[in-house]
C-alpha cells in the first residue's frame, strides 16, 4: 500500500521540501503517493530545487494523485514522479507552461520528442498529456494499488532501478545492469 503525503494550501516550497524529506526517510520503502492542493506555483527557488532533487533521485516509487486546479507545482510533480494519476475534475492552470524548470523536467522525463510539444505547443491539455503517456486516469490508481503486494512491488522497484541506471549510465553499462537480474529471483 502507499504511504501518503497530502499537501495543504499552506505548504510553500520550504515546508513541502521538509515534509517530503521526512516522508522519504520514513521506515520502510512503501511507494509514496502525493496528493492534495496542487494549485500553487513556486515561491522559493532553492526550496523548490530541494524537493525536485529529492523526487528525481529517490529510489522509492513515487506517485501523484492530481485533482482540481493543477498549477505549476502540479506540472513539476507530474514530470518528477514515476507515475501521475489525474482525476476527472483536474484542470490545468493557464500558466502551466511557464512552470520554472519545465524544460529540464520534460527532457528528463520524456526526452526531446515529447519535451518539444510540451514546451512549444502541441501538448495543450490533460487529454493530450494522457495521450502522450504523461498521466493516467485516476481509475488506474486503484489497479496499481492491487499490484503493490510483495512480488509485484519488487518487480516495480527493480524496473525503477533499471530506469534510473538507463538515465545515468552509458547504454552498455545500463544494459549490463539490467541483464544482471536475468535468472535471479526478485525478492520483495
Amino acid at each position: 500500500m502507499f504511504e501518503t503525503l497530502v499537501l495543504g494550501p499552506d505548504d510553500n516550497d520550504a515546508r513541502f521540501s521538509s515534509r517530503l524529506r521526512k516522508a522519504l526517510r520514513s521506515v520502510g520503502d512503501a511507494p509514496l503517493l502525493i496528493s492534495g492542493d496542487l494549485a500553487r506555483g513556486f515561491d522559493d527557488a532553492d526550496a523548490a530545487f530541494a524537493w525536485l532533487a529529492l523526487l528525481t533521485t529517490s529510489p522509492r516509487l513515487l506517485a501523484l494523485q492530481a485533482t482540481g486546479l493543477l498549477g505549476q507545482r502540479a506540472i513539476a510533480l507530474i514530470l518528477a514522479c514515476d507515475v501521475a494519476f489525474v482525476g476527472p475534475t483536474a484542470t490545468l492552470d493557464d500558466a502551466w507552461r511557464d512552470t520554472p524548470g519545465l524544460a529540464a523536467l520534460a527532457q528528463r522525463r520524456c526526452g526531446s520528442v515529447l519535451a518539444r510539444p510540451l514546451l512549444l505547443g502541441g501538448i495543450e491539455t490533460l487529454d493530450d498529456m494522457a495521450e502522450a503517456g504523461l498521466v493516467l486516469p485516476l481509475a488506474a490508481l486503484e489497479e496499481m494499488r492491487d499490484k503493490l503486494d510483495g512480488p509485484h512491488l519488487a518487480a516495480l522497484r527493480r524496473r525503477k532501478r533499471a530506469l534510473r541506471a538507463a538515465e545515468a549510465l552509458s547504454f552498455d553499462e545500463a544494459l549490463r545492469f539490467d541483464l544482471a537480474f536475468v535468472g535471479k529471483e526478485i525478492v520483495a
